[in-house]
């Protein structure tokens, strides 16, 4: 499976299927505070599009 993705010039690279699903997720402060939220909207709408390639 494909896990790295240019998004509007910028690259995202996810290192396993754990961290695509943990960013892809909707905002939720239990996930930052464990540390495994996107850090900003761009990063979970790349995440979210590699789930559908």
């Amino acid at each position: 499976m494909k896990l790295t993705l240019s998004l509007l010039g910028e690259s995202y690279r996810f290192h396993d299927l754990k961290e695509l699903f943990a960013k892809a997720n909707e905002e939720k402060s239990g996930d930052q505070l464990a540390g495994i939220a996107a850090d900003h909207a761009k990063e979970r709408m790349a995440a979210k599009l590699l789930l559908l390639i």
